[in-house]
């Protein structure tokens, strides 16, 4: 690594034994076959978030179903994916989506909050419509509430 650094450097990184190490951990990477980058990155990232995850233990947690879309019920959904999940990648490279479904008939609205690793968004054409993305982090008491449980 040093040495693709320096100065006027002509050191080429071959990354053959991180992919070998790589087709180890998933046989998807095993061999000559093509990837794209993307899929590398989801893999890459997921592997290294298993390897040092601290929930060894990773109980059934029931989401709740049919409640009413309050701040509460985002931290619920979260809490529970956090207490099969706790790693400094979870931290940095996860998040939650909210989706709602809509029935037809009764207007009953479900609501989700779904975990996400990253996003795959189309890049924008000319005629394209820009929409808000909210960012919310844990409260402060929720945090010290889920340091206690690890």
């Amino acid at each position: 690594m040093g040495k693709m650094w320096e100065a006027n450097s002509l050191f080429a990184v071959v990354p053959y034994g991180f992919k070998k190490a790589l087709g180890k951990v998933n046989e998807d990477f095993q061999g000559r076959r093509q990837h794209d980058s993307h899929e590398f990155l989801n893999i890459l990232l997921g592997t290294l978030h298993e390897e040092v995850n601290v929930r060894i233990k990773k109980p059934y947690v029931e989401n709740p179903e049919n409640c009413k879309d309050t701040p509460e019920l985002i931290h619920q959904f979260w809490s529970n994916y956090l207490r099969r999940n706790w790693s400094f990648f979870v931290f940095i490279y996860h998040g939650q989506i909210r989706s709602s479904l809509e029935c037809q008939k009764c207007r009953n609205v479900k609501v989700l909050y779904e975990p996400f690793s990253n996003i795959s968004l189309p890049v924008p054409g000319s005629n394209s419509i820009l929409l808000p993305i909210l960012v919310n982090c844990l409260p402060l008491e929720v945090q010290e509430i889920l340091n206690l449980m690890v």
